[in-house]
């Protein structure tokens, strides 16, 4: 990274993608309505200016010198935008439909941010109770048992008492630091691994390790409708693979390399997704490839099985943000069960030991 990118990184995009959104939205209705993209840019600059985002508003005159010298808005926008941004916008220019290209890519980006919000949603609740849980046993580690555990000796404590000792030996073992650093580690290695990680391993993980199935579906139905905005602007499928893979990331990149060897060898595109072995986008999307590509208006029909699937997702992340949630919460409950029950024969235990006495 040289020193003039680190400093754009430092300071952050100056088109975020709420101004970009409103571009889209913009652009994609005075386009339609033969208003030309240097007059909608110029405007839109102009707006900014008055609400005094100078930074955005010079970002835009940027990108509205670039339109006006020949570029492309993709070309023009290179660095404010996502891969997504730029292959369907660059799609859409090539086809002659800039305006379907905008919509397309606030739809996608939409869809990816409501199953994102859906996640925080869906898990947020399990989150809450691995707190609670770490609270509850914390206690019983650093409080019940130590105050008792000089009074009664540790043979003494049977039945559920004996629960509750051996939860707060645990408690207070490295096994809870261990599993609480272990969690937020494993964490911060899925937030490189995702989109990075193409290595040995990876199909598996894809297939059984959470969160990599979900990444994999979300991707893969995000991949599939640029892929098909490339296929509506006339581009053939290995060339469409071939700019896809320029600007992915490597994980995705190694994905569409392997699609595309199939593809360049003769296969149809689903034949050349399964020999992959990397069910991607998903086992249901290759299924439905298989079904309607190279039919008539093949493009428009996978593209609502994409957004089905996206809805699907939808679905599975709340299912399993709710399963998780059950759990734990379950898991909270028997922790206080134990508690309240332990107490009881704690306190049995206690009385008897004094009368021994």
């Amino acid at each position: 990274m040289n020193l003039q990118k680190a400093l754009q990184w430092l300071k952050g995009n100056p088109l975020p993608w709420k101004l970009r959104k409103r571009l889209y939205e913009r652009a994609s209705t005075h386009l339609a309505n033969d208003v030309t993209l240097e007059r909608v840019l110029t405007r839109f600059g102009a707006g900014l200016l008055r609400r005094r985002k100078r930074r955005a508003a010079a970002a835009i005159d940027a990108v509205t010198q670039g339109v006006r010298n020949g570029q492309t808005l993709a070309a023009a926008m290179d660095s404010s935008l996502t891969n997504l941004e730029r292959t369907v916008l660059d799609a859409g220019d090539r086809a002659g439909k800039l305006p379907e290209a905008m919509k397309l890519v606030i739809e996608v980006r939409e869809l990816v941010d409501r199953i994102f919000w859906k996640l925080i949603l869906g898990f947020a609740p399990a989150l809450v109770y691995v707190y609670a849980l770490y609270k509850v046993l914390g206690f019983i580690g650093a409080d019940v048992v130590p105050e008792f555990a000089g009074i009664l000796p540790a043979e003494k404590w049977t039945g559920w008492a004996r629960v509750l000792y051996l939860m707060g030996v645990f408690a207070q073992s490295a096994a809870m630091p261990l599993a609480t650093y272990g969690l937020l580690t494993y964490a911060l290695w899925c937030a490189w691994a995702l989109p990075n990680w193409a290595g040995r391993g990876r199909a598996f993980f894809d297939r059984w390790v959470f969160p990599f199935p979900l990444y994999r579906e979300i991707a893969g139905f995000s991949w599939l409708l640029s892929f098909l905005a490339l296929q509506r602007a006339g581009i053939p499928e290995v060339e469409s693979l071939a700019a896809q893979v320029r600007t992915a990331s490597p994980w995705l990149a190694s994905r569409l390399l392997a699609i595309s060897s199939g593809t360049r060898n003769g296969f149809d595109l689903a034949t050349s997704m399964m020999r992959t072995g990397h069910d991607f986008p998903s086992v249901d999307l290759i299924d439905e490839i298989g079904e309607y590509m190279g039919k008539a208006d093949s493009s428009e029909k996978l593209a609502n099985v994409a957004r089905e699937n996206a809805a699907y997702v939808e679905r599975k992340v709340l299912a399993i943000g709710g399963g998780m949630a059950l759990t734990l919460s379950l898991l909270v409950y028997a922790a206080m069960f134990v508690m309240q029950f332990g107490s009881n024969a704690l306190s049995s235990a206690l009385t008897s030991s004094m009368r021994q006495m």
